[in-house]
């Protein structure tokens, strides 16, 4: 009589039991989570564990139990990995996945031979093949933990817990199959020369697809060259590039996001929104199409929209970037295996109604991957690899991008691809908008961030209370300027009181715009910051024009950029608004929270000295300071115009601002009583 007994060391059964007794009748014996298929049950909720479906058979030969293992799932015996065949002892301990342990004991009360007995042929050759098998492959996960090891820094605990995951791996014959049907992208010059610029492969009905940022050099060759793909196969056959098609939401994302330019964070500490192309496919049309490699095949979209975390991948491609040249003229491509890290929508976002078109992974993105076919198990493109995370090191002058440590990598699901090749993708188009505005509202734009801090800010240096009027004028930048050597729209702007004004320009569509105050055809003030607005201010000391001039940070001087000038003006008592100013310019600047003792003033201040070597009218004070401390002086003219103001100890200036603008003060440090000081 025999029969196999299995205890339930660690781990829930659906039924409760924890032993098990099988006859010798029951050939086959199945652990696992399917209750339709497995003779010992486990809970679902050992699913996280790796505990997979048919996680392992036992299978009786002659007396023995083999092991029948499914290569997707982990298996210890005796906490050693194990192989497919392996016979086990008489008593020995299972472990499957990462928390279930079962003890296995064959009890064989039948009349045994005595002395050694010979193996057969067949069944041992067999199970020797399969334990080479196996060992090679235990000795290729055990390189790869080592590999994790050095890399990640970590325990040795932490390389099994990965290893028990229990998800699926893409089978090698699966890349086998990818790789007939990729291609390299290159630009071919007529002297011969190629430079790899991305990947493309063979999509249903003969489509060529790929990246759109990949397609889009199609547009921008220069004369004599060509854009072409190769193939990975004998004869490397090449095919020239004859026309693209772009998702038309790929232009349409990055103007919606580019128009808004949305930011995180409040008035204080705004942080522009980082965003990747949405979209990011094409189609490429290429000479000799009928010799094309195989078609790969797109999942369905019911299965691309249930992509999610820890599913299997696999991409074949070609990275270049950085990389020791490989043989262009016999591209041989590269394959990687990995698994999806998370998916969610263009704005990093997680949806509910499972619109999660962009996929994160762990699959290695270089320059020259961008366009591979990302599989699944089965060989279905569900995505198209995007983009890549960097980390710019600057060396000997140049910028280097190394991948990010993270290992978090970017694709475009394959949805967008139906609607290329069905030919729908400008209908698609307007639902792909729609998602894309409410995405947007969720966050506030830079220009509104910006305009929020200069108001906020001119406000708390005039002691400004008030809502500001506002207008708003129009203009086109378009004509070469000699002062800027670049595009700018000169004008005259008209205030009609006395007050203070902030001036705003924003482009219509995205460009780095600068502006300047002119005061007899020189600039005298300026805001040249490398953004999408520039803003300046001005305190007009009645109705005045202004002269501006407005630039364009372009190198195309053929261009026209339309903007927008907001004035925000606040009318009323200027020297009120300016005396508020400079005392807050001087308490920030010496750190004092302290209001002035005095506020001395003279307004029948007259420049009636005309001065040969400086070309000036000036006026000369002395001011007796009477006690030490920190003294303001700030000069201001009654009508428009330009004013400095010096400080002077005898013939010396000690102190001056001479900066072309309507007002001037200096600061002195005072620390003798009755020291007089000369004011011009």
């Amino acid at each position: 009589m025999q029969t196999l007994k299995i205890t339930i060391l660690a781990g829930q059964t659906v039924d409760g039991k924890t032993q098990y007794t099988f006859s010798s009748s029951q050939e086959y014996i199945v652990l696992g989570r399917d209750p339709k298929r497995c003779d010992i049950v486990f809970v679902q909720d050992l699913l996280d564990t790796g505990l997979g479906n048919e996680h392992l058979g036992l299978r009786r030969s002659l007396g023995k139990y083999q092991l029948d293992i499914n290569t997707a799932n982990v298996v210890f015996v005796a906490g050693e990995a194990a192989f497919e065949g392996q016979e086990i002892a008489a008593d020995t301990e299972l472990q499957l996945g990462e928390l279930v342990r079962v003890r296995v004991v064959n009890i064989d009360e039948r009349p045994r031979t005595s002395g050694a007995r010979l193996p057969q042929q067949g069944h041992q050759v067999r199970h020797n093949r399969r334990a080479l098998r196996w060992v090679a492959l235990a000795l290729l996960l055990a390189a790869s933990a080592l590999g994790y090891l050095v890399y990640k820094n970590q325990g040795l605990e932490r390389v099994v817990a990965e290893a028990m995951n229990g998800h699926d791996v893409v089978p090698q014959n699966v890349i086998e199959q990818v790789t007939r049907s990729v291609y390299q992208v290159m630009v071919h010059d007529a002297s011969g020369s190629e430079v790899p610029t991305g990947t493309a492969w063979t999509g249903p009905g003969g489509a060529v697809l790929t990246n759109a940022h990949v397609a889009e050099r199609f547009g921008k060759l220069e004369k004599g060259q060509q854009l072409v793909i190769r193939s990975s196969v004998p004869p490397w056959t090449t095919h020239v590039v004859t026309r693209v098609r772009l998702h038309p939401g790929y232009r349409r994302f990055s103007e919606m996001f580019d128009t808004y330019l949305p930011a995180w964070g409040d008035r204080r500490q705004a942080e522009k929104v980082r965003m990747l192309s949405a979209a990011d496919v094409a189609l490429m049309e290429v000479t000799d199409s009928d010799a094309l490699g195989p078609p790969l095949v797109l999942a369905s979209r019911e299965t691309m929209a249930s992509l999610g975390a820890g599913e299997a991948i696999a991409y074949v491609g070609y990275p270049s970037e950085g990389l020791i040249p490989g043989a262009l003229k016999q591209p041989v491509p590269a394959s990687h295996k990995a698994a999806v890290v998370r998916v969610t929508d263009f704005f990093m976002i997680p949806r509910e109604d499972g619109n999660n078109r962009l996929v994160h992974h762990s699959l290695p993105a270089i320059g020259g991957a961008s366009g591979s076919p990302i599989v699944n198990t089965r060989g279905e493109v569900v995505a198209v690899l995007s983009a890549g995370q960097f980390v710019p090191i600057k060396r000997a002058g140049q910028t280097i991008r190394l991948q990010n440590p993270a290992n978090i990598n970017f694709a475009q699901r394959g949805d967008f691809l139906y609607d290329l090749l069905a030919g729908d993708s400008d209908v698609r188009l307007a639902y792909y908008e729609q998602q894309w505005q409410q995405a947007l509202a969720g966050f506030r734009s830079e220009y509104e961030v910006g305009l929020a801090k200069e108001l906020e800010t001119i406000r708390a240096s005039y002691g400004l209370t008030s809502d500001p009027e506002h207008r708003k004028l129009e203009g086109v930048i378009s004509t070469p300027d000699k002062r800027l050597k670049r595009l700018a729209d000169q004008r005259t702007v008209h205030l009609d009181k006395p007050g203070v004004h902030l001036l705003f320009v924003k482009p219509v569509k995205p460009a780095d715009l600068d502006i300047y105050r002119l005061q007899k055809e020189k600039i005298v003030d300026k805001d040249e910051s490398k953004s999408n607005f520039a803003v300046i201010r001005y305190e007009s000391l009645g109705a005045t024009d202004i002269d501006l001039l407005i630039g364009a940070v372009t190198r195309n001087l053929k261009a026209t950029v339309p903007y927008e000038l907001h004035i925000y003006s606040w009318y009323g008592d200027i020297d009120n608004f300016t005396t508020h100013r400079l005392l807050d310019r001087a308490k920030r600047t010496l750190k004092i929270d302290a209001a002035p003792e005095t506020v001395m003033r003279d307004a029948d201040g007259l420049l009636d000295r005309y001065q040969e070597k400086f070309k000036l009218y000036m006026a000369g004070y002395d001011v007796d300071q009477a006690k030490p401390g920190y003294y303001l002086f700030a000069a201001q003219p009654v009508e428009p115009g330009d004013i400095d103001l010096a400080l002077l100890d005898g013939d010396k200036v000690v102190a001056s601002d001479k900066k072309a603008d309507q007002s001037a003060t200096v600061v002195q440090h005072t620390t003798k009583p009755g020291e007089r000081t000369r004011v011009m």
